[in-house]
């Protein structure tokens, strides 16, 4: 997964910011993909990175940002992660406890 999220990450940081990079990262956030977008805005330069979310400047956009933000102050995509791996070893213990 994370080779393919350099891949990714590199590409859009190959393309203009306004006319490409953002409707591909806009449609992922409509698509629920906001953990994705968050892993690849975090591992770009923080100079592309600002290139790309200053284009984001209507009320829905700005949304989908706070949105995003929020994920991010809750701990997402990390937290996501590690709380299902707790569930997997809950699920676990409960099976060797029958």
């Amino acid at each position: 997964m994370e080779s393919g999220l350099v891949n990714v990450r590199t590409q859009l940081q190959n393309l203009h910011p306004e006319n490409q990079a953002k409707p591909l990262l806009k449609q992922m956030l409509v698509e629920g993909r906001t953990d994705v977008v968050i892993l690849l805005l975090s591992g770009m330069s923080s100079r592309y990175r600002n290139e790309i979310l200053k284009t984001f400047d209507d009320d829905k956009e700005l949304s989908l940002l706070r949105n995003m933000h929020d994920q991010m102050l809750a701990g997402h995509p990390e937290r996501t992660f590690i709380e299902d791996q707790i569930q997997k070893l809950e699920n676990l213990k409960q099976q060797d406890n029958k």
